[in-house]
């Protein structure tokens, strides 16, 4: 299928959150702000390769999946 922004542009069926390092070095974190509103951003530090096993990750994953 085509990829169309009109597709992607509309509210999510879920809650989604953006973890984002400005040190990425390999994505923008632009990418992962300024939301519609219905995703929760956290800013980490660290590297791209290694945000998987970054303890501020983890936390802020569990601390989020926990409010629901």
């Amino acid at each position: 299928d085509e990829v169309s922004a009109a597709r992607y542009g509309g509210p999510r069926p879920m809650p989604v959150m953006a973890v984002f390092t400005r040190s990425d070095g390999l994505l923008a974190w632009q990418s992962c702000t300024g939301g519609a509103g219905d995703c929760h951003e956290v800013e980490v530090d660290g590297a791209h390769a290694t945000i998987c096993r970054n303890p501020s990750v983890h936390r802020a994953v569990a601390e989020w999946l926990g409010r629901a």
